[in-house]
């Protein structure tokens, strides 16, 4: 569970800040916790998404210490590649979608491997440089 103030990852959306925990009350008195996010690279923008929330992937920011592991871990995994352009895009949208850490990092020397990249692929491989290394 996170705390008011965390920054966290918030599917592909971005980089958010807790600002907020609340309970809302429902016709039926059922009451549901939310998180209130702040989207940090927009002044206006508010989601508000359930504490039990399981369809949109959340994570905590890692600290510079992890992302340097992970950096410094990349030679030494192994690269997901599919040479079915239909299928490696699938796949990739799949791991886009989970924020798995270690998966997204085994996407990134994807660019490395080929001379030339079509923009889906170029935007797949940005998307997930970005989920797996986004620090505050």
């Amino acid at each position: 569970m996170f705390k008011v103030n965390d920054y966290i990852m918030y599917g592909m959306t971005g980089v958010c800040q807790v600002v907020d925990i609340t309970k809302e009350s429902f016709i039926d008195n059922l009451q549901k916790e939310y998180y209130v996010l702040k989207y940090i690279y927009s002044n206006d923008t508010i989601i508000k998404i359930p504490t039990d929330n399981k369809k949109v992937p959340m994570r905590k920011i890692l600290s510079k210490g992890e992302v340097t592991t992970l950096i410094n871990s990349m030679p030494n995994s192994e690269t997901i590649w599919i040479d079915d352009d239909r299928k490696r895009n699938e796949e990739f949208k799949s791991i886009l979608k989970t924020g798995d850490i270690e998966n997204l990092v085994k996407l990134t020397p994807c660019a490395t491997e080929i001379k030339s990249l079509s923009s889906s692929l170029f935007k797949f491989l940005t998307m997930a440089f970005i989920s797996a290394f986004c620090i505050i």
